[in-house]
């Protein structure tokens, strides 16, 4: 039996928001977590020729950006979740961001044909 996905346009944009609003979000944790990464790799070069100092400093440079990453990770599973059935719409370790529907009530979360098609088979 083949089952397709519901499209609900309360959804799709309720999605579209949750979506705009973790990515608003992300992106302080993105800089942050590059800047601390770069932090990291400048001292870990530069202990070669100074004090291990710098090496320590690097080495928690990089602990501290993998740590934002890690809680970017973890802002992620707690804000983007169904609109319909309030669960993860992904599995595993996937971006839920770019899931076309839910995998657990089957609802398109972005639209199927484009963002103005009003019909299943491709059209405006």
């Amino acid at each position: 039996m083949k089952v397709r996905p519901t499209r609900d346009m309360e959804v799709i944009s309720a999605w579209r928001a949750s979506v705009v609003r973790w990515q608003a979000r992300r992106r302080p944790y993105a800089v942050s977590a590059s800047l601390l990464l770069a932090t990291g790799a400048v001292a870990l070069g530069a202990s070669y020729w100074l004090p291990a100092v710098l090496a320590v400093c690097g080495v928690l440079a990089v602990f501290a950006a993998l740590t934002v990453l890690l809680l970017q990770r973890v802002l992620e599973y707690g804000m983007l979740s169904c609109p319909h059935c309030g669960s993860r719409p992904v599995s595993g370790r996937e971006s839920a961001a770019g899931a076309e529907y839910c995998g657990h009530c089957l609802y398109w979360l972005n639209p199927p044909f484009g963002p103005g098609s009003t019909d299943h088979h491709g059209g405006s």
